[in-house]
């Protein structure tokens, strides 16, 4: 049985105000998107402090670069796995072109589970014209992503990616 997941502790209102607008902004103002503004400001501050997240989340360019920081195995606990596939869902949801490179710099292990997710993440991405990439993937888990026949799917950027 996994136990409740814990609240994420509140975040200063102006603050995420403040990266919402930043986030408008960069996008041209465009009308109707202020919920995904606010939902991504959160994710992203809440990555840059650490809050129960299991990504370090950072833009650059265009792109949202997230490292993985939760374990260096990720898969072997059910529950933390399902909280970093709703956070990286949440993040690709918020995103109105989703260009996300996921470092997997500090990652031994993925499941089978898990590679599928981050998949889906990406065919849910292109339908927003946008993608997800790895970089930084261990040989071991270059072999896994080849097992899974994932390799033409979850596809592999060099480490300055973003």
């Amino acid at each position: 049985m996994s136990s409740p997941r814990r609240p994420h502790p509140p975040l200063p209102h102006h603050e995420v105000a403040a990266l919402a607008h930043e986030l408008y902004v960069e996008e041209g103002r465009p009308a109707g998107r202020s919920l995904d503004h606010w939902l991504m400001a959160e994710a992203i501050l809440r990555g840059e402090r650490g809050h129960d997240v299991h990504v370090n989340v950072k833009r650059s360019r265009g792109l949202v670069r997230l490292e993985m920081i939760d374990s260096e195995i990720l898969g072997l606990d059910e529950r933390r796995e399902q909280e970093l596939e709703s956070e990286l869902e949440s993040l690709v949801r918020a995103l109105p072109k989703p260009e996300v490179v996921v470092d997997l710099i500090k990652v031994t292990y993925l499941s089978p589970a898990l590679l599928g997710a981050l998949a889906v993440l990406n065919r849910r991405a292109r339908l927003k014209g946008g993608k997800v990439l790895l970089t930084n993937v261990a040989p071991n888990l270059r072999q896994e992503i080849h097992i899974c026949r994932l390799d033409n799917v979850l596809l592999e950027v060099g480490p300055n990616a973003a």
